[in-house]
């Protein structure tokens, strides 16, 4: 019917493959044990909506744990569970394993022209403003955004935006480990930020190891709407297929036969605003006018997603959580990637 995947079959291939190879090589998961995969499937399936028009996806089963330590005892402000001011907040600092169904859409559905053409449930941004009314935030990449889950990494640990639901990048206010990710309440492994490591070691997602030897950086995940990731371009290796071609607003870029896809990336903020879009990492309080994360100090923000897609989400099935009704309690602004889905797009009968 002239549809297409969006990438050639091996890029799937070489993801799986990725996945496949990781094993717990470590005791810093409470309940873990040694050796079991972390990933202990990934499929594909091609399955015909009603209109008889396919939808194949690449499924993956993952416990979202690391293969290494993990450092969640060197995070200097863990995230708190709100009672009583964070001084005297019980903080978490533990991980468990979790019970993830991740299905990535392999049918090319397109690209957004504008920043609110994919139709969201409740943004990260209207999240925090229901919340918290007297603020004002304008809608960018950074917040127009799933409220848990943008994508998986290749080690199978779901991402999450740059910001946490306080709409203030975790990084900044040091609540992730060096490896970009934390644990929230439920002490699920989840990446907020890029760690990307400049040394041979696999303590990090990805290491100047991986571009040895290699054209392009390293394909380190895949966001739910079906786009590629792949690492940050390093100038030691300025010869590497796309290096001189900018990335967009999305944290994306397309050249050769690559198809868009996202890169790992790091911007300069300045007293809160992005240098590269002009965008606010900050927010107003109306009724004060005090300014949230607008300090006058400069620091480099360390981006694996952004925030928003920009692959085309709204004809793809089964997409949110309360799409089939038996998934993360129905929570609308969530992607649907628990173990309790339950359609034939993923391969398990209702």
């Amino acid at each position: 019917n002239g549809d297409s995947l969006r990438y050639d079959t091996s890029v799937y291939s070489a993801f799986r493959t990725g996945l496949l190879s990781y094993v717990n090589n470590t005791d810093s998961i409470a309940n873990g044990t040694l050796g079991q995969n972390s990933n202990p499937y990934v499929y594909f399936t091609n399955e015909t909506d009603n209109s008889g028009n396919y939808h194949p996806f690449m499924c993956i089963a993952s416990y979202s744990i690391t293969d290494r330590p993990n450092h969640l005892l060197d995070v200097p402000r863990p995230p708190g569970d709100g009672t009583g001011g964070y001084g005297s907040s019980k903080v978490t600092r533990d991980a468990t394993l979790q019970q993830y169904l991740f299905k990535i859409p392999m049918k090319d559905y397109g690209v957004v022209s504008n920043l609110t053409d994919n139709t969201m449930g409740t943004t990260l941004r209207d999240d925090y403003i229901a919340s918290n009314p007297s603020y004002s935030i304008a809608t960018n990449c950074y917040n127009y955004a799933s409220k848990s889950g943008l994508g998986v990494t290749i080690d199978g640990l779901v991402m999450y935006p740059i910001m946490n639901n306080n709409v203030v990048p975790a990084q900044s206010v040091a609540e992730i480990t060096s490896s970009g990710f934390h644990v929230g309440r439920g002490m699920g492994l989840h990446y907020h930020a890029d760690g990307h490591g400049a040394h041979d070691t696999s303590f990090n997602l990805y290491n100047t190891h991986d571009y040895h030897d290699h054209k392009h950086p390293p394909l380190v995940g895949f966001g739910f709407d079906g786009i590629a990731l792949y690492g940050r371009y390093e100038d030691d290796h300025s010869d590497m297929h796309g290096y001189g071609t900018a990335l967009d607003a999305y944290g994306g870029h397309e050249h050769g036969n690559y198809g868009y896809h996202y890169h790992c990336h790091s911007v300069s903020i300045i007293n809160g605003v992005d240098q590269d879009t002009s965008e606010t990492l900050f927010v107003e309080d109306s009724s004060n006018w005090t300014v949230s994360n607008k300090t006058n100090v400069s620091y480099t923000l360390h981006l694996l997603m952004k925030g928003a897609w920009k692959g085309q989400i709204n004809d793809v099935p089964r997409f949110w959580a309360n799409d089939s009704g038996t998934d993360n309690n129905g929570e609308t602004g969530a992607p649907s990637y628990s173990l309790s889905q339950k359609h034939k797009y993923v391969g398990k009968s209702t």
